[in-house]
């Protein structure tokens, strides 16, 4: 690995998180029940996901496809005509007056698939900093251990409509991130893929509330139970991990072949890259994954996957006692099953 430092280019009007905003919030109201037909494959972005992954959310960008173009009519249908046409030129205008998104922008990060992917490791520190802070005579004030170099276990992936444009795009929000900080770009060379990251220091709480708050709705949305997926993110969890990392909170983005990362932790970047180029497993060789997958219908605007086992094996033995004590057997074992939820635009609606 090398890394390198670059120089800052000129301050624009940087939004933290456009690309995951942009292209999460539009999937915001569909809601829905899976159609007869079988998905014979995993989303393409699951060749990029770990194996062990507990928790994998892949999303459906492409515009001109079956899934969005259903969805259109039906938003029609209940009255709002061309609502995506008019959610994607408020887009386009906002990124006019600020000078930093354009339709070609658009068109490069849109067309493939945005996945969320979350590791074990997300539970194994939710679990840790729990019991830190609840110990008796503990108020909280130890930070947790985590250094840039060390995975968090959260990242998005994205397969955009065009890599090229879109990792060029992700560059110039980079570079203006960093101008803004005053602070240099670090470029990472990882095996054959590519890393970028950036220092921000006076940014932690507000990268603490969004890690939380995307944390708890991916897993409600995957179908946790919200006091469970509270628990997962309660005190801070993610947000502390992300804040306490010895002095060097901060973004890093990277690319490997086709895909487009982004993570807090250096880490959690290589690790993706290392599944891509495959060096290490990726879900997409998962048996357990690829079964589910085939029980679910083949359009989808999302796709969905739990491993409830690898969410378990994470616990440590006190934790899943206390479980174990609040449950019944029958919902014990239902825990240890791996599971997946599809949301699909049909012509009757909206199903999941």
């Amino acid at each position: 690995m090398s890394v390198t430092n670059r120089g800052n280019r000129a301050p624009s009007g940087w939004r933290i998180g456009v690309v995951l905003a942009l292209l999460l919030g539009l999937l915001a109201p569909a809601l829905s029940a899976a159609p007869t037909l079988a998905q014979e494959d995993l989303p393409e972005t699951a060749a990029a996901a770990p194996e062990g992954t507990a928790l994998f959310q892949a999303f459906d960008l492409d515009r001109d496809g079956g899934q969005w173009q259903q969805t259109g009519a039906l938003l029609e249908r209940v009255g709002l005509p061309n609502a995506l046409e008019l959610w994607e030129a408020a887009v386009l205008e906002k990124g006019a007056r600020t000078g930093d998104f354009t339709e070609a922008d658009l068109d490069a990060l849109m067309g493939g698939e945005l996945a969320v992917v979350v590791t074990p490791l997300v539970v194994e520190r939710a679990v840790e900093h729990h019991e830190r802070h609840h110990q008796d005579g503990d108020d909280g004030a130890t930070p947790m251990a985590h250094a840039w170099d060390e995975p968090v276990g959260v990242t998005a992936v994205l397969l955009p409509g065009d890599p090229d444009a879109a990792w060029d795009y992700v560059e110039r929000q980079v570079a203006d991130l960093a101008a803004k900080l005053d602070v240099p770009v670090e470029e990472v060379t990882h095996g054959g893929g590519e890393l970028l990251w950036v220092e921000m220091p006076d940014l932690r709480e507000r990268l603490k509330e969004q890690l939380k708050e995307g944390l708890e709705e991916a897993l409600v949305s995957a179908g946790l139970p919200e006091t469970m997926a509270g628990m997962m993110v309660d005190n801070s969890v993610l947000g502390d991990m992300a804040a306490d990392t010895g002095g060097r909170p901060g973004i890093a983005t990277g690319r490997a072949g086709e895909f487009i990362i982004a993570g807090v932790s250096q880490a959690d970047v290589t690790e993706i890259i290392d599944v891509v180029e495959g060096t290490t497993s990726s879900l997409a060789d998962s048996a357990e994954a690829q079964q589910v997958a085939a029980d679910l219908p083949a359009d989808a605007l999302s796709f969905t996957y739990v491993d409830g086992g690898a969410i378990l094996d994470a616990l440590d033995e006190r934790t899943l006692r206390k479980l174990q004590a609040m449950t019944s057997p029958a919902e014990q074992a239902v825990w240890q099953a791996q599971s997946g939820l599809a949301t699909s635009a049909v012509d009757a609606g909206f199903r999941f």
